[in-house]
């Protein structure tokens, strides 16, 4: 009778190992199923903020490495005459309308007349401040264009497209 309980307890103890086999590499798989589906906590958050800022930065860069230079540029940019800005119309079509012809960000469309009245109000100084320094989705435009140009644009968008009058 010993023979038959040392029989019965290997069987069971190989049967007990091979569950406990078949469980591991079950919970193996498992594992790496769910790897792939987990996000932890606030990531999608993080990337929605860090897609934003990207989207938002401005369209150009100045140059601040050699001072020298920068001071250079901007006593030639202080210097140049009216003559040298480019027109509303050039300013939109380079700068402007990636996102006011694409209807990119909720930014308002040329030529609509309802997304420009509201912001129409606060008149030409504020607009051009706004596209300047930037303001709600509206990223800075101060390093790629002159306030000039700006008001230029502004006025060619509100003005000559939607017939709005800005002062």
């Amino acid at each position: 009778m010993s023979q038959e309980q040392d029989r019965r307890f290997i069987r069971n103890f190989i049967g007990v190992l091979a569950a406990l086999a078949l469980a591991g590499v079950l919970f193996g798989i498992l594992a790496n199923v769910l790897e792939g589906v987990y996000e932890p906590p606030g990531k999608r958050e993080r990337e929605i903020a860090r897609l934003q800022a990207e989207r938002l930065q401005p369209v150009g860069q100045v140059n601040t490495v050699n001072e020298s230079s920068v001071a250079a540029a901007a006593a030639a940019s202080d210097s140049a005459t009216n003559s040298d800005a480019r027109s509303g119309e050039q300013v939109f079509k380079q700068v402007c309308s990636a996102c006011h012809a694409a209807q990119f960000m909720n930014a308002p469309q040329i030529g609509n007349k309802d997304e420009w009245a509201p912001r129409a109000k606060k008149g030409l100084g504020t607009l051009a401040a706004h596209a300047l320094q930037g303001f709600g989705n509206m990223p800075p435009q101060g390093g790629a264009v002159s306030e000039a140009e700006v008001r230029a644009a502004i006025e060619y968008m509100v003005e000559d497209k939607t017939g709005i009058d800005l002062n």
